[in-house]
C-alpha cells in the first residue's frame, strides 16, 4: 500500500496529566536470561477442526498475564504436554526445597 508508518514530529502534542488516566498493571515475574514463561491458566472453549481426512481438537486458552479477549487457539495437545511438563518442573522444585536445595532445575 502507499500509506507510509511514519509521521512528523510537528504531528505530536504535549501530554496533559490527568488523574482518570491510570493504567492497571500487573507485575509479572522476569527469569535471570529476561524471558517469561506464560502458562495457561483457563480453557474457555472446544472445537474439533477438520483437516481433509483427519480431525484436530483445539481448545481456545486464557494465558497467564493475559486478558480473556487475548485468549488463542491452540492444539489440545499441546496444551496437555505443557501442563505436563508443568507439573513434572513443580515436582522438582519441590524435591528440591524439602531436601535443602534452594536452586531450581532448569531441565
Amino acid at each position: 500500500s502507499n500509506v507510509h508508518d511514519i509521521f512528523h514530529i510537528s504531528m505530536l502534542r504535549r501530554y496533559i496529566p490527568d488523574p482518570s488516566h491510570v493504567l492497571d498493571y500487573d507485575t509479572v515475574p522476569v527469569q535471570d536470561d529476561l524471558s517469561c514463561e506464560e502458562l495457561p491458566v483457563r480453557i474457555l472453549d472446544r472445537k474439533t477442526q477438520t483437516l481433509r481426512n483427519r480431525a484436530i481438537s483445539m481448545v481456545k486458552v486464557q494465558w497467564q498475564f493475559h486478558k480473556p479477549d487475548e485468549a488463542t487457539w491452540e492444539r489440545e495437545e499441546d496444551i496437555r504436554n505443557l501442563h505436563k511438563k508443568e507439573r513434572r518442573r513443580q515436582k522438582r522444585k519441590y524435591r528440591n526445597l524439602e531436601s535443602g536445595r534452594e536452586h531450581e532445575c532448569a531441565c
